[in-house]
């Protein structure tokens, strides 16, 4: 039995000895994201073993402490016979060992066992205390790798937050830079001249900016002015979704809408502008005008009057109106207002042409050429503007050679009327 507790013991050691053994390894250079997730996964699988280890030494331990106290109880079984047997041989020889000393008989088994007991209890401490400290260096080593994994799992973390904090840095990157592209775009947009070219430069500028509702009404006006009503009407439909409160897409979509021919779609937008907006004097001037081709005139006549109390000093509510009162008949107000209309502005060509209509209208053919060759004088007349002026003018130079009774002068003046209609048609 002794035997082959002190070979369990020499196992027990030599396994205890086997799995206490620990891999250390250092590196001069940092290690990279792959190498510190290798280490982690070898660091969980040395852990996993360590504590395999210990609770194998636990029990182990265990069974150790039940197979020494079997081992004591036996030694105490065996002790006691032997202590019997001396016992009895110690009283047969009581009388031959008297005079060397009657006691022997009966100390002699008690020494005996003492001895026995302490050199046993010395070799199961001394086993004890090799099995604790081994299991104590397991401890230690395991807990000396749960903080290394520790440590690890800091710095994959850190290397996480470095890039998350890249890429968020390389978004705002890409997000400025798209934004510098946008607008440099719209700047070139704005400043160019040619309407098609102008319409190419916010189409690059909107497929960066998808959601840009100035940039869809900016290319909507562009449309406009190359007479693509439809395009137009369909860049103020998206300007009006990106911004519901956009009245201005309202006024012009409803002006292309009337240009176009859908008078009603019209009437609705300058509605829905004036409802959002008013006090908006454009809004309210083209919502007369149209109330005017629908030959709504005391409607009009409203529109352009709170347009006037609004703003004193704007011509073209004054000019419509005195066109409104030319349609009413009402030539004296009509006249007031266009002049009104001219004081504010005398730059401006239409004034002159809507007041040479209603001299036209009152037949002052004479006083008409003179007013229509005014607003030709005048250098920013558009061309559409100057086609209805040369039109006019033509007109009165006819109306003028039908009365004329001298033929020279009457050919005089069909040749004028000639040239104005000749230049008027090359216009566009």
């Amino acid at each position: 039995m002794k035997l082959r507790f002190v070979l369990s013991a020499v196992l027990l050691v030599s396994c205890i000895s086997s799995f206490g053994q620990q891999k250390n390894s250092n590196s001069a250079q940092k290690p990279t994201l792959q190498e510190l997730s290798s280490t982690i996964v070898n660091q969980q699988k040395e852990i996993t073993e360590l504590k395999d280890e210990n609770d194998c030494l636990k029990q182990q331990l265990v069974e150790f402490e039940k197979e020494v106290d079997l081992l004591k109880s036996r030694e105490d079984f065996i002790d006691d016979k032997l202590s019997h047997w001396l016992t009895i041989l110690s009283i047969s020889i009581t009388a031959i060992v008297t005079i060397l000393g009657g006691s022997l008989g009966v100390i002699a088994p008690l020494y005996i066992k003492r001895r026995n007991d302490k050199k046993m209890d010395e070799r199961i401490d001394k086993i004890k205390k090799e099995l604790e400290e081994k299991i104590t260096t397991v401890q230690t080593q395991a807990e000396k790798a749960a903080s290394s994994l520790s440590s690890i799992e800091e710095i994959k973390e850190e290397i996480k937050m470095i890039k998350t904090d890249i890429d968020e840095s390389k978004k705002e990157a890409e997000q400025a830079a798209t934004e510098a592209k946008a607008s440099e775009l719209f700047s070139k947009a704005l400043n160019e001249k040619d309407n098609s070219k102008a319409i190419e430069l916010y189409s690059e500028y909107l497929q960066l900016v998808p959601n840009s509702n100035v940039g869809y009404f900016n290319r909507a006006v562009k449309k406009s002015s190359i007479n693509d009503l439809k395009g137009a009407i369909e860049d103020y439909t998206k300007a009006i979704q990106i911004d519901p409160n956009d009245y201005m897409s309202y006024c012009n979509r409803g002006v292309d809408k009337k240009d176009n021919g859908d008078l009603n779609g019209a009437m609705d937008d300058f509605n829905k502008a004036i409802e959002i907006n008013p006090d908006d004097v454009d809004i309210l001037i083209n919502r007369g005008d149209l109330k005017c081709t629908l030959n709504e005139f005391p409607g009009a006549l409203e529109d352009y009057n709170k347009a006037i109390e609004i703003d004193p000093e704007n011509g073209a509510a004054f000019n419509n109106r005195g066109d409104l009162y030319s349609s009413m008949g009402d030539y004296n107000k009509a006249i007031a207002d266009i002049n009104r209309a001219i004081e504010i502005d005398n730059n401006n060509p239409i004034p002159y042409i809507t007041k040479g209509e209603i001299k036209l209208k009152t037949k002052n053919y004479d006083e008409a050429i003179v007013v229509f060759s005014k607003a030709l004088s005048n250098d920013t007349i558009e061309n559409e503007h100057k086609k209805i002026a040369l039109s006019y003018r033509a007109k009165c130079y006819r109306l003028i050679a039908n009365d004329e009774t001298n033929d020279e002068i009457r050919k005089e003046y069909i040749d004028k009327a000639m040239t104005d209609e000749k230049e008027a048609s090359s216009l566009s």
